[in-house]
């Protein structure tokens, strides 16, 4: 069974993938921290979409587990342009028809929105953001980038271009709310970690 999570970047995808496939039934891919220092990535969870086919995206990852979740690369909302609220409507429907996810996850953040945005500010003034190939030659500030966050969310909201979504509060999963973990985990049908506040203190360094 497959589970796919479509994030925005700065949405903290990457973590709320990788977390997921760290329960009993998923591969417990390894996250290593990127050459900035203030990121993460998960390769076993990516598919490189310009690449690759998505069957070829698993031959590169060793698991027997019967449940896996992925996250696109480059295109991790399958969105067709930054700044804009429209949907690269062909890829949405090669990734839905190859992965077929009995679920697709998707963090948003309320709680803890301007650390988000700080956060994002850091990463971006720092060139720890690799330029989004949408972008073209245009250079966006961060306010821009936070109204697309905005408008990209309201877009999902109103015109639901991934059909039926599940919504997971990032800001609240790590400003302690247990209900918030204990709502993904019902929705990926696994027991929660015992570990779950480790996990959380260890990917909120960097927020600092």
């Amino acid at each position: 069974m497959n589970y796919l999570v479509l994030y925005q970047g700065g949405m903290a995808g990457t973590w709320l993938a990788w977390l997921i496939n760290q329960h009993a039934n998923f591969p417990k891919y390894n996250k290593h921290t990127k050459e900035s220092g203030l990121d993460i990535g998960c390769w076993g969870a990516d598919w490189e979409t310009l690449n690759e086919t998505f069957k070829e995206s698993r031959q590169h990852v060793i698991s027997n587990t019967k449940k896996d979740c992925i996250k696109i690369v480059p295109f991790h909302e399958l969105r067709a342009t930054s700044g804009i609220a429209k949907l690269k409507t062909e890829l949405r429907d090669l990734v839905l028809s190859e992965i077929n996810p009995v679920k697709i996850i998707y963090p948003v953040v309320t709680t803890m929105r301007n650390e988000f945005v700080n956060r994002w500010n850091t990463l971006y003034e720092s060139g720890a953001i690799q330029k989004d190939p949408t972008w073209g030659d245009l250079n966006f500030t961060i306010h821009d980038i936070e109204m697309g966050w905005t408008e990209w969310d309201w877009f999902v909201d109103q015109e639901e271009p991934y059909g039926d979504i599940v919504k997971i509060d990032i800001g609240k999963l790590l400003s302690g709310d247990i209900w918030q973990y204990y709502k993904l985990c019902n929705e990926i049908e696994e027991e929660p970690l015992e570990n779950i506040q480790e996990l959380i203190d260890d990917y909120k360094k960097f927020f600092v």
